[in-house]
């Protein structure tokens, strides 16, 4: 609500101020001209569409997002004076101009718009409608329009999912929980039609047990997808799959083109990791499926896994005593158990029911003692499982691992047990149900990894050191290159060039002073890869501040350099001083020959 008021408290203040820099017709004075400028960041610095009309209805300012929509809905290039509405059909015409004749009329307000592009999606839009007064008077209305398309997807994904998880809560047949969920997976997406398919446990087969918008030979084509037909591999895969397009290579292509679908998706639906089937939707036009689309969907799949699940269960309930032993009896690899509590017994329970496998589990010969349930423990493990077995009075909590040595195993066997204490009425301890599991297995595998975990740490470990070593054979190996280049830049710097620059004053065959150059020039090509590379500060300054440079370094006086160089001593001090000038210590207390000597 605070950011309504707020909103309206802008809205307000751009009207007036904007009414006021579009009406002045007198120059602008720099208050003015400040203004106008701020106004127009404040206008495109949003993500709203923002439009002032006159008293026509005529635009006189939009902002650039205001002109992209109009672009995007209409094809329609925005100028000043042009009126998108007017290209509308009559009938959202009038209603537009409906909107005009209340605005004008004093009355600020909210509307809702709907609009299709042309690429065919439906797009709705929230337009706050205001007039513009200057002295009272009407001069114009504005328009900030927001885009809320996702917003008002949002809304409708939560209305369908919280109205289906609603009516699932009372359905008690199983296909009719289909057709709901069915119902609402279309309402949720820009889909139009799909089906439900249940995984036969017993085939492996995928069968339709539910179909909306379908047509009764493609129907008939895809009731079955069998266990080793490649829609049937990928959707026991459980992996979503989305296609916006009709791939024409993707598996029954053929038959979903000539249905007429041009979108289609997978999802699978499971419960407790257990895969039970999948919902296929399509769409007669060719739509895109968000993201949001996509999570909507994936909450209704989950539904019918929990509402298959549940009904599931409510059958198995129904089942007899009988049908409920035959199932423990085939149980494998675990153990289901229910005992009663019995103060005379030795660790005070007595056995109901328990599955025949806890013979093989763990070694068990008489399988209705709970005393023998005791005979083949670990030796170590002994004490903590009786310990623990008394606690679980208090708690009705009992949740151990432990290890059983069969007769004739080669190893202990992992058991993880877990029981649950269950109270009457009164509050007394009256049974415990339970089940115990064979996690040999899973300990091996928990070995296994802890023992390459070590591996990986001693290896990571070598590498590390390995690295070391390395970055510091390079780091020494570019010293060495840096001063190598370094060198020899500086020994052609100061051994060569400068006794060739003499050379060339006392040569005087035009053919010799061209070899001359010649070498000189190709000596300045061996030695520029060199001078790129290096940070020296002798590369800023020219070929004559070098050999100042260098005899300033040796020690020479201007007057020494200027005699060595066939120069005057104040030419000397020339160069001197644009050498301390690039060096960056002109004007410094600085002593030019110690500077030069840090750089060797």
């Amino acid at each position: 609500m605070d950011n309504d008021k707020e909103e309206r408290r802008w809205i307000d203040r751009v009207a007036g101020v904007t009414a006021k820099a579009f009406t002045d017709s007198g120059p602008d004075s720099a208050d003015q001209a400040t203004l106008r400028a701020n106004l127009f960041a404040l206008l495109e610095n949003t993500d709203a569409c923002i439009l002032f009309s006159d008293r026509t209805g005529r635009p006189i300012f939009f902002n650039s997002n205001y002109a992209r929509v109009m672009e995007e809905a209409l094809g329609l290039r925005m100028a000043p004076g042009i009126q998108p509405h007017q290209l509308l059909p009559a009938a959202e015409k009038r209603w537009w101009d409906g909107l005009h004749r209340r605005v004008l009329n004093g009355e600020q307000f909210t509307e809702e718009y709907c609009h299709t592009f042309p690429d065919g999606t439906l797009h709705t839009f929230e337009i706050h409608f205001h007039p513009v007064r200057i002295g009272g008077r009407i001069v114009g209305f504005s328009e900030v329009t927001r885009d809320i398309t996702a917003r008002k997807e949002r809304e409708n994904r939560l209305r369908v999912q919280r109205k289906l998880a609603i009516s699932l809560g009372s359905v008690r047949d199983l296909y009719s929980g289909l057709d709901l969920c069915l119902r609402s997976a279309i309402e949720i997406a820009p889909l139009d039609s799909g089906g439900i398919y249940l995984l036969d446990a017993a085939t492996g087969d995928f069968v339709l047990a539910m179909h909306k918008g379908l047509k009764d030979p493609f129907v008939r084509t895809v009731s079955r997808h069998p266990v080793d037909f490649e829609p049937a591999r990928i959707m026991k895969q459980g992996r979503i799959q989305v296609f916006h397009t009709i791939d024409p290579d993707m598996p029954m292509a053929e038959d979903l083109l000539a249905e007429g679908l041009h979108s289609f998706c997978s999802i699978p639906f499971q419960h407790e990791k257990q895969l039970l089937g999948c919902i296929n939707l399509g769409a007669h036009a060719r739509v895109r499926i968000s993201a949001g689309d996509l999570a909507a969907l994936e909450a209704v799949s989950a539904q019918i896994g929990g509402v298959i699940s549940r009904l599931k269960a409510e059958e198995a309930l129904q089942e007899s005593e009988e049908h409920l032993r035959s199932i423990l009896e085939s149980a494998k690899n675990f153990v289901v158990y229910r005992l009663r509590i019995d103060p005379s017994a030795l660790h005070g329970l007595r056995v109901l029911f328990v599955s025949p496998s806890i013979r093989n589990l763990m070694g068990v010969a008489e399988p209705m003692s709970f005393d023998a349930w005791f005979a083949h423990l670990h030796p170590e493990d002994r004490d903590r499982i009786v310990a623990a077995n008394r606690a679980a009075f208090d708690t009705c909590q009992f949740d151990e691992v432990m290890r059983i040595m069969p007769p004739e195993a080669d190893e202990p066997r992992w058991i993880h047990a877990v029981s649950t204490g269950l109270r009457d009425a009164d509050g007394v301890l009256r049974y415990v149900n339970g089940i115990m599991i064979d996690i040999s297995e899973r300990k091996r595998i928990e070995r296994r990894l802890a023992e390459r975990e070590r591996q990986l740490e001693i290896e990571s470990k070598k590498r590390h050191d390995v690295n070391i070593a390395l970055r510091v054979l390079l780091k020494k190996r570019e010293e060495d290159q840096r001063r190598l280049e370094s060198t020899v830049l500086a020994n052609i710097n100061d051994l060569i060039l400068p006794h060739l620059d003499k050379i060339g004053f006392h040569v005087e065959d035009p053919s010799a002073r061209v070899h001359l150059d010649i070498v000189k020039s190709n000596l300045q090509k061996i030695i520029s890869p060199f001078a790129r590379t290096l940070k020296s500060p002798f590369f800023r300054l020219t070929p004559a501040e070098i050999q100042v440079a260098h005899l300033v370094r040796q020690g020479c006086s201007s007057k020494d350099i200027g005699a060595q160089l066939g120069v005057s001593p104040k030419t000397v001090e020339v160069h001197r001083l644009s050498i301390r000038k690039k060096l960056g210590i002109a004007g410094k207390k600085a002593n030019l020959r110690t500077h030069l000597l840090n750089f060797e």
